[in-house]
């Protein structure tokens, strides 16, 4: 639904051959829907309009407007893609076909146009058009000195996304247009400058950038102009008298466009810049698209969220930009270990007129709370501007060491996220959860937590300093009873890729992790270069498996009793496989009728592309079928990946051959509509290579010769 208010004020005074005019307040241009909250599109605004007709004169007239602000947003495009497409609709069932004429395929008289008829039915020949044409050539364009000055000052156009029920703004285009127009009914001439500026949101440093550079002129930054002149010229008659002449006159135009600007165009454009425009093309495509948007209606997003992570009670005092939530007492909110704070801002004073938005942007107010652990009773200022990360000392008397807290800023969207942690965190890729346990002063262990797959888990304060900073993991997997043997984040930076080994029942083999730790730089709370350190332990299953086949195979374990169903084109992790101790077994199902195995040493030294053998049986004759291996070490996980470097579809209707330089034929019937892996023997597998395909009945040689054989 959309809707508008606007107030006109006509005046008119005809002894003088004044009109003036105004429309006034042109307010709330506003769309609102079920799916979407009440939005602004249009800022009130002022026009005013002044005409002025001098006796025997053209009319002088002047159009100004107050500032104009535009916020175009996804949900301004879906509610007006809607309408378009209803509208659409209506007239396509309201359109009737176009009847057939009758004398469609009769002969008809061409050199009867009609627009060479006058009203009476007159037709103009060669030199009456002549003659027409020279006196028209012949007038002057009159003069009445008609003028009209247009100013507006400023044109923003601001395009953003939805989030929740407030519209973020990821580029902004900052304008203003002056321009005169003289003479438009006779030798018309229109002049014009345009100032433009344009700016995108970086989400990671929270601050608005330039995609169009403004330019510095003495000293002082100014906008980009462009100026615009139209020149209506006068007709001119041609001679034609002398045809043996060489040389041409050429007519001037009847009209000339020009567009030039003194100043260079700078265009800046970042990878940050990239993916604004590219979250921005995303989001006004799926709403001209109709998409339904991700969030359901009445569903709110608040600007700032604060969570404690830090497993200990932290006291907040908010400034006074923030609107206070219920549980505030004299600007401060209790935050227990696990809480989320939604925060609003409060409304800040409008822009004043002709003020620049882009410059307003990037001069924001800083957003500023004071921040204390309970147990140490010390107040930490935070400044909440940018995507950072800043180390917060504490001192414990009881402690043998400092202890930190880090406050971790995230963006996304326009909603700032400042999550208080401690300074490590451990990182679960493995598919199964992990409880993680640390060890106390006296050496006894404790379960801190489960960390889910996925998930990003936050190690209490008390579990990093109060302890020998040692933790140990135990994946909740039935047979798996025993903790891995314990990693410090003490001098992480040195553990590089360290095997876990969890120990099962008597009937389960052992559960194998790889442990990397990532070294993060932040900053100190006070300084401006990144020399604090946090630490992530990310852990990682010890082997991969893709399958990079046309068919589903079976995945099997040495010393396990299951076995794994892989379909293809999909990979899982091989939780109780040990690089250089276990056997993998695979099994390709009922490949051509029968069934294919595949058995070999998962070594530490396998090459990055080598060949493994697969057997099937045709009856009692044992066939061999050689496929590829790629290995491959990533800072995790070592991935293992068997494919086929050949597959071939027979869609030709005969019977083919495929054959090596020194392998055995491979026959392909047209019968068999799924794909055959083709590949050649272990010596030439990864070689440059050419197979031969033949067709059973004959050969290409063959078949010419029986075509010059023939009478």
């Amino acid at each position: 639904m959309g809707k508008y208010n606007v107030n006109l004020l006509p005046q008119l005074q005809n002894q003088l051959g004044i009109a003036e005019g105004e429309v006034a307040e042109f307010r709330h241009l506003k769309i609102s829907g079920e799916a979407n909250p009440p939005g602004e599109i249009l800022t009130p605004c002022d026009i005013s309009f002044y005409s002025k007709t001098p006796k025997g004169q053209g009319a002088h007239m002047d159009v100004s407007t107050s500032d104009l602000i535009l916020n175009i947003s996804p949900a301004t495009i879906r509610t007006l893609s809607a309408i378009a497409a209803g509208l659409a609709q209506k007239d396509e069932a309201v359109k009737e076909e176009g009847k057939v004429p009758a004398d469609l395929w009769q002969y008809k008289q061409l050199s009867n146009f009609w627009f060479l008829k006058t009203d009476e039915g007159y037709m103009y020949d060669d030199n009456s058009c002549h003659n027409l044409l020279a006196g028209l050539s012949g007038e002057t364009l009159e003069t009445r000195g008609e003028q009209m000055i247009l100013n507006v000052p400023s044109i923003v156009v601001k395009l953003g996304g939805v989030v929740g029920n407030r519209t973020v703004p990821l580029l902004i285009t900052d304008m203003s247009l002056l321009g005169e127009v003289r003479e438009w009914t006779g030798k018309m001439y229109v002049e014009s400058i345009l100032k433009l500026e344009v700016a995108y949101y970086n989400e990671r440093i929270s601050v608005w950038e330039p995609l169009v550079e403004p330019v510095l002129d003495s000293g002082k930054l100014r906008k980009w102009e462009l100026q615009l002149e139209v020149v209506k010229n006068e007709e001119e008659d041609q001679d034609y008298d002398d045809e043996d002449t060489e040389d041409i006159k050429l007519l001037p135009p009847k009209m000339s466009i020009n567009l030039k600007s003194a100043d260079g165009l700078q265009v800046t454009i970042t990878k940050a810049c990239l993916e604004s425009l590219t979250n921005l093309g995303k989001a006004f495509g799926d709403a001209y698209s109709l998409v339904e948007p991700t969030l359901k209606a009445g569903e709110v997003l608040d600007p700032y969220v604060i969570q404690n992570e830090t497993g200990e009670d932290i006291v907040l005092k908010l400034d006074n930009t923030f609107v206070m939530p219920d549980s505030a007492q004299n600007a401060k909110v209790k935050l227990r270990s696990g809480d989320l704070l939604p925060l609003k801002n409060k409304e800040g004073p409008k822009l004043r007129r002709q003020a620049s938005v882009i410059r307003a942007t990037q001069n924001s107010d800083e957003k500023k709370l004071i921040f204390q652990v309970e147990r140490f009773n010390i107040p930490k200022d935070v400044t909440i501007k940018r995507a950072e990360r800043r180390l917060f000392n504490f001192a414990e008397k009881q402690a043998p060491s400092m202890w930190a807290v880090v406050v971790d800023t995230r963006i996304n969207l326009g909603q700032k996220t400042v999550t208080f942690r401690s300074a490590v965190q451990v990182q679960n890729h493995l598919p199964v959860p992990v409880d993680i346990y640390y060890k106390d002063a006296s050496n006894g262990t404790k379960l801190i937590s489960p960390i889910q797959p996925g998930a990003l888990y936050s190690v209490p304060l008390y579990a990093v300093y109060e302890s020998t900073g040692q933790f140990m993991f135990r994946p909740m997997k039935d047979g798996c009873v025993e903790m891995s043997e314990p990693i410090s984040w003490k001098g992480a930076e040195n553990l590089g890729l360290k095997k876990l080994t969890c120990r099962g029942d008597a009937v389960h083999q052992p559960f194998y992790i790889r442990v990397r730790a990532e070294i993060e730089e932040v900053y100190y709370q006070d300084g401006d270069t990144l020399s604090a350190k946090s630490t992530i332990f990310h852990l990682h299953p010890t082997v991969i498996f893709h399958n990079l086949l046309p068919y589903d195979v079976k995945v099997m374990l040495e010393g396990t009793a299951d076995e794994m169903l892989l379909q293809k084109g999909c990979n899982i992790p091989l939780d109780h496989a040990c690089l250089g101790k276990t056997k993998i077994e695979i099994m390709i199902i009922n490949y051509q009728g029968r069934d294919w195995n595949g058995r070999r040493l998962l070594d530490c030294d396998i090459l990055e592309l080598s060949v493994w053998n697969f057997d099937g049986y045709q009856g009692k004759k044992k066939v061999t079928m050689n496929l590829g291996l790629h290995f491959k070490e990533t800072s995790g996980s070592s991935q293992v990946s068997l494919f086929c470097p050949y597959w071939m579809i027979n869609k030709t209707g005969v019977m083919l051959r495929y054959k090596a330089d020194d392998d055995d034929p491979m026959e392909h019937p047209s019968e068999i509509k799924d794909i055959v892996m083709f590949s050649f023997k272990k010596s030439s597998l990864f070689n440059k290579k050419k197979d031969k395909t033949q067709e059973k009945k004959s050969s290409t040689l063959e078949r010419k010769k029986e075509g010059k054989n023939k009478p």
